[in-house]
């Protein structure tokens, strides 16, 4: 997957994981999180968005726990069902990364909510 695959898998990923005010400043994708509170201190739209596909820690913060809880709710019975699911899917991924590996399960998973 290419760079720009990355920002647009990222800013995908971003927008259902609760984040909004999402903006490109330069290169780059801002937002604001889902748990972020007005400090008064700066502007925080302008935080850049998590790189999900570079970071398994991001992914495990932001979106895994969604995504289990997404998928237990809809289709299965269990969390521990759930949690097989998108792992049975992660391991299926053939990209360069973990991460990016990851993000393309979910996006699957997102996928298919539509």
């Amino acid at each position: 997957m290419d760079t720009e695959g990355k920002l647009v898998l990222n800013k995908k990923l971003a927008e259902w994981a609760g984040f909004t005010k999402i903006k490109k400043l330069g290169s780059a994708w801002c937002g604001l999180s889902p748990t972020a509170k007005a400090s008064g201190y700066g502007n925080l739209e302008d935080e850049p968005l998590p790189n999900f596909t570079e970071s398994l820690d991001t992914c495990f913060k932001w979106l895994v726990p969604k995504i289990i809880t997404n998928l237990a709710d809809i289709d299965l019975s269990t969390t521990l069902e759930a949690q097989h699911k998108l792992f049975q899917l992660w391991v299926l991924q053939d990209a360069e990364s973990y991460a990016t590996d990851l993000c393309l399960a979910i996006e699957k998973l997102v996928n298919a909510e539509a």
